[in-house]
């Protein structure tokens, strides 16, 4: 009602008007609904509704009414003061899936770190019409109103609800209410993995280790361009890798991959005299195993300083070093065996002086004293 002798409804809204109850015992009355109009000249008048004789009247469309009360042996007539109708229409609107500015294409099936918009189809300035947001969740659930969403439209993420979910708008003026049609908004889990052994490996220098991805990802797409679920890894670094799933939904992770270092030190070059004994230094891991090109002796072949003799004057030794992780290296040694040194007199005669002229003098280094039979030119 907007007062006394007014009212106001929706439209599709019948309302019945009561016109007063005479209660004189042995009288009866007749009535006549009255309503106002224009003639042809554009000048109000009140002119009788056809066929609206009862004491009610039902009424579905706006306007101004009258009842004239009349004595049935043909009194006094009274006509009531007006009485008017006003009708709102229904605010009716439909909601639709609208694209983000750049989207080709809207959609209900959202990724967790997405977002979709949901807006009325006819809007209408505030404050004819008025929005208010309700949500269905689980899906079937009561609907609620969302606070404070009273707008035409209405961003759905996980920051409203994690979660699939019905939506719809009740919009409403100051009679009339309407409830749209229902979107459902899905969202799809993103895709779960895990790296197999583990997101943090280490492989020996020059070998390599397996690293798979073990999840529901579709696809899998590494940082660095190569494809797969599994892959060999043998270069230090951190991998990004990214996950495909339903609905092209993606989850991140990084794998990193360490190289273990092994440093394998013979020690330096070694020259002794004829039936010495070599004592070789090798550094750089937890354990040893020394081995020579030639047939050599040694005291201990697994330690890190065993003692060898060389059985030719030279051999080349090899030390192959495992390293707390079980990586090995292996580096060398020269060991030179000379004769003993002798008398600085012994080379008095040695020439300081070559002349390669052929001239038949000093023509070539001639050290007999030094090379002791040695067949060397």
């Amino acid at each position: 009602n907007v007062g006394a002798d007014s009212v106001q409804m929706c439209e599709g809204t019948i309302l019945t008007l009561n016109g007063p109850a005479m209660g004189q015992p042995g009288i009866n009355f007749k009535y006549q609904w009255l309503t106002d109009s224009v003639d042809i000249f554009g000048k109000p008048y009140r002119y009788p509704m056809p066929n609206d004789t009862l004491q009610t009247l039902d009424v579905d469309s706006a306007g101004t009414f009258y009842i004239a009360v009349q004595e049935t042996n043909g009194g006094c007539v009274d006509t009531s003061l007006v009485f008017s109708v006003f009708v709102d229409s229904v605010p009716k609107t439909s909601i639709v899936n609208v694209p983000w500015p750049g989207q080709p294409l809207p959609t209900l099936s959202l990724c967790f770190e997405d977002s979709t918009m949901l807006t009325a189809v006819d809007t209408v300035a505030y404050p004819d019409w008025n929005y208010q947001w309700q949500v269905s969740y689980p899906p079937g659930s009561p609907w609620v109103n969302i606070p404070f969403d009273t707008l035409p439209y209405l961003q759905v993420d996980t920051a409203l609800i994690a979660d699939t979910a019905d939506y719809r708008l009740i919009t409403s003026n100051l009679t009339c209410t309407h409830t749209s049609n229902m979107l459902q908004v899905i969202f799809v889990n993103d895709p779960i993995f895990q790296f197999f052994p583990s997101d943090s490996v280490a492989t020996c220098a020059g070998d390599s280790v397996l690293v798979q991805l073990i999840g529901n990802g579709l696809a899998y797409n590494w940082a660095d361009g190569y494809i797969g679920s599994n892959r060999w890894m043998k270069t230090a670094g951190t991998y990004p890798v990214e996950a495909i799933g339903v609905n092209q939904c993606t989850t991140w992770d990084t794998l990193k991959v360490g190289i273990f270092a092994v440093n394998a030190n013979a020690g330096s070059d070694q020259t002794i005299g004829p039936g010495e004994y070599a004592q070789l230094n090798g550094s750089g891991g937890v354990s040893y195993f020394w081995f020579a090109d030639k047939p050599v002796y040694f005291n201990n072949q697994f330690i890190a300083n065993p003692l060898t003799q060389p059985t030719e004057d030279t051999t080349l030794y090899f030390v192959q070093v495992t390293g707390p992780n079980g990586c090995t290296d292996i580096d060398s040694v020269w060991v030179f065996i000379v004769d003993t040194v002798a008398p600085d007199d012994l080379y008095a005669n040695v020439q300081n002086v070559i002349t390669p002229n052929g001239d038949g003098r000093n023509d070539f280094l001639n050290i007999p004293e030094i090379l002791s039979g040695d067949d060397c030119e």
